[in-house]
């Protein structure tokens, strides 16, 4: 959700909120705060400055050496580590072309959590140590990662496999479907 949605939903002070057709608050709607577009290319254009960019990213190899240190390989395509348990290619690219996919009806579709309001991206992308009994951590260590070496999933964001397993074993998340929630 971009920046603006949030503080839209905060505003209303819930997220089940119709933004086109139901009022923020006090009679107002989204489309009476949204600034217009020239209010956006104005803003844009009094923030950016081309010389900065230039300044700053000139010459980036020279003025960082270790950066030109780390090993790489040259290529058009990224050679994915299929045993890294830091980073590998996300399962939603699997198949992924350069020609747009048609948009089709989505039916039969099913939630796989229906939340509160008051999940933050705190609890949907965790952050912090990896414990070696949460799955996360019994996934790494499956994958022969000793404990010492997991690191956080803040280090470890650009695996899916970890970071899901660090979302849904978040127990400050319960689903309306949980009893849990239920219970209050």
């Amino acid at each position: 959700m971009s920046p603006p949605l949030v503080v839209a939903f905060a505003l209303a002070g819930r997220a089940d909120i119709d933004l086109t057709t139901e009022p923020i608050a006090n009679g107002v709607y989204l489309k009476d705060i949204w600034p217009a577009i020239e209010e956006i290319k104005h803003a844009m254009q009094s923030a950016l400055r081309p010389e900065v960019f230039r300044a700053l990213y000139k010459d980036f190899a020279r003025q960082n050496p270790a950066w030109n240190e780390i090993p790489s390989t040259l290529g058009n395509v990224y050679r994915w580590d299929e045993n890294s348990t830091y980073i590998q290619e996300p399962p939603f690219f699997d198949g992924f072309g350069m020609e747009a996919g048609k948009i089709t009806e989505i039916k039969g579709a099913k939630a796989l959590g229906i939340f509160g309001d008051s999940v933050t991206t705190d609890h949907i992308s965790p952050a912090g140590s990896i414990k070696k009994d949460a799955p996360a951590g019994k996934f790494l260590i499956a994958n022969g990662v000793q404990p010492v070496d997991f690191n956080s999933y803040g280090a470890r964001r650009g695996n899916d496999r970890v970071m899901t397993r660090g979302t849904f074993a978040n127990v400050r998340i319960k689903t309306r479907w949980s009893p849990a929630w239920k219970a209050g």
